[in-house]
């Protein structure tokens, strides 16, 4: 006699069978699904692997650039010159690279054709900053080796700081700073020439590099608590705050002044005034607001003149020789701009001496005040 909590024989033989015959089917159904998915996989890799594989016929393994081209293949950033080739020793053109460029950095073009593509992304490439004005109007042309750095750095948003800025640092020309960066981070030979022009082998190690590694730049000194509310490079800021004499850099930081580049504030001002500003000078929040490294000296003039108390003596300077000097009619509007403009003179030609003796002709009293004050500021 079966137990009340046990199911009697003959149900129990039927309902295993049903089970069995359930789990038969569904490992068919499994092994019949493995089976076909190994097949279709084994014609699908194959192909893919030899469509990523492939490479170009002119880059063997053992080429310098062929980890490079390989990547940036891989990566659709170049797609070579036809005919399975990438043409490495080819002299890259403005155009190739704005492609490349493009491509890499996700910036959309337009075109059907390589004709347009390669205009479309010369202008945005040129949007972007990348490329200068004369990519425009020759895009077909080579690139020399520090216009190429330059522009894989830009890219990459890699501030460059010419290197007097630095302790010790010699002045060298723009081509020359760029190819010395270049060189500290490994983009460049030590024998590099700033003007040799660049293969597209070349170029695609330089991208390949820029693209996969991390670069850390050293920052030069800066002489004044400076805030870059606009997140540009600061580099020609700089350089025009090292023109000014220390003293008077000195008494900045020691009033508590702030050098502010903010190009929203200066917009915003812009507006207000219905005049295009690229400095400002705000006294009760004791900030230099620019836009444009060109308008630092004539607003640290206006610092001075805050430093000074205003004198009298500027109102009457400007009264008496404004309308003589050799300034722009922007510093003839009031004392206070004449005297900013000025200072910024003064300093800016302070080797030149046809532009003082040219400022002591036509403004004598002007020349001999601001000779005696820049004495005793340096």
């Amino acid at each position: 006699m079966a137990h009340p909590e046990e199911p009697t024989l003959p149900e129990d033989t039927g309902q295993r069978k049903n089970k069995n015959m359930e789990e038969l089917m569904k490992m068919i159904v499994r092994r019949t699904v493995l089976a076909v998915c190994t097949l279709v996989l084994a014609l699908i890799l194959p192909a893919a692997a030899s469509a990523a594989c492939t490479g170009f016929d002119d880059v063997p393994e053992s080429a310098d650039c062929y980890e490079s081209v390989m990547y940036l293949a891989e990566c659709e950033i170049a797609a070579g010159t036809g005919n399975d080739c990438f043409s490495p020793e080819q002299f890259i053109t403005v155009e190739q690279w704005a492609v490349m460029l493009c491509r890499a950095y996700g910036v959309e073009t337009i075109g059907d054709n390589w004709q347009d593509v390669g205009r479309s992304s010369v202008v945005e490439a040129y949007r972007q900053g990348w490329l200068n004005e004369t990519a425009l109007s020759a895009p077909r042309s080579p690139m020399c080796r520090s216009v190429l750095v330059e522009s894989a750095f830009a890219a990459a948003d890699v501030p460059v700081y010419d290197s007097t800025l630095y302790e010790g640092g010699t002045s060298l020309s723009t081509a020359d700073n760029i190819l010395r960066a270049g060189r500290e981070l490994g983009l460049c030979s030590d024998d590099a020439d700033t003007n040799a022009l660049v293969t597209r082998g070349d170029a695609a190690i330089i991208l390949h590099v820029v693209l996969t590694q991390s670069f850390r730049i050293e920052e030069p000194p800066v002489p004044v608590t400076l805030v870059n509310a606009a997140g540009v490079n600061v580099n020609d800021f700089l350089l025009e705050l090292r023109k000014l004499p220390e003293q008077v850099l000195d008494a900045f930081n020691a009033a508590g002044w702030t050098y502010r580049i903010d190009f929203d504030y200066i917009s915003e001002l812009s507006n207000r005034l219905n005049m295009s500003c690229i400095g400002a000078t705000n006294y009760s929040r004791k900030t230099i607001y620019i836009s444009e490294a060109s308008a630092t000296l004539h607003e640290f003039g206006h610092f001075l003149d805050w430093t000074l108390g205003f004198p009298a003596e500027h109102e009457q300077l400007f009264r008496a020789e404004a309308a003589a000097a050799p300034l722009r009619n922007y510093a003839k509007t009031n004392a206070r701009e004449y005297f900013a403009d000025c200072f910024a003179y003064w300093v800016k030609y302070a080797e030149n001496a046809n532009a003082i003796s040219l400022l002591q002709e036509c403004a004598p009293m002007t020349y001999r005040y601001m000779e005696d004050l820049m004495r005793i500021a340096n």
